[in-house]
């Protein structure tokens, strides 16, 4: 595949929803943008000699025989830290619009605030010695239209430069406490990194924004649940 079959293949994956209800985008044919951001990165990794790699199904759900993680998910390498902010971010969405422990309605709003968060999709900018941001969390509490069901929702992009390791930017997501992805895209344009295990007193947080009592609302355009969501920047 040639370097312009790729670009049109990233182009269509990445290409922005239709608008769906109270203005939030309709999920459409992620199946078929995943397969074609899933060949880009083949593509990629022949051309330019870059280790991009997603798990497979058996893999991420624990039934392979390598014993892995099954809530590992990207693992790939990038040539700037802006790729990297690109590539974890559509992993996020990715796994977000796969997931059915989540309601239709909670899917919706994760997705659109996914794709609409500045700190989040911006993070490259920050994460740098002179902005100091080395952690942005995306936190929502879900309820269930009749409030039978509740989702603690909190979805995590990082960078890190450890001793140990190479350096990377990094996701992870929880849902009820419960860590279900993460991922790492390497990049060496990391300039800094968090403090390490059990120093997350050295960081200083600070809520960016958020909401409370925010209507879910489903495709069809129906009410089904409230959120309280905030956005939370870290830096060391």
């Amino acid at each position: 595949m040639g370097q312009a079959a790729v670009k049109t293949a990233i182009d269509v994956g990445s290409k922005a929803p239709a608008a769906g209800p109270a203005g939030l985008p309709v999920v459409v044919g992620a199946a078929a943008a995943v397969g074609l951001i899933h060949l880009a990165g083949l593509a990629l990794a022949g051309n330019r000699g870059r280790n991009i790699r997603r798990y497979s199904s058996s893999e991420r759900s624990g039934d392979d025989d390598g014993g892995r993680d099954p809530s590992r998910g990207l693992n790939a390498e990038a040539d700037s830290i802006e790729e990297a902010n690109r590539m974890i971010v559509q992993a996020m969405i990715e796994y977000i619009n796969a997931n059915r422990d989540l309601s239709e309605a909670a899917r919706v709003f994760i997705i659109h605030r996914l794709r609409t968060s500045r700190p989040l999709n911006c993070f490259h900018l920050n994460c740098t010695r002179f902005g100091g941001v080395v952690q942005v969390d995306e936190v929502f509490h879900c309820v269930s239209g009749n409030g039978s069901k509740e989702w603690n929702v909190t979805i995590r992009i990082d960078v890190d430069n450890p001793p140990d390791d190479r350096a990377h930017m990094g996701y992870e997501i929880y849902i009820n406490g419960r860590r279900v992805q993460s991922g790492h895209v390497y990049t060496d344009a990391v300039e800094i990194g968090r403090p390490g295990l059990h120093k997350d007193h050295l960081l200083t947080t600070e809520e960016i924004e958020g909401g409370s009592n925010v209507p879910l609302i489903d495709k069809k355009g129906h009410k089904n649940g409230k959120v309280d969501w905030k956005c939370i920047s870290k830096r060391f």
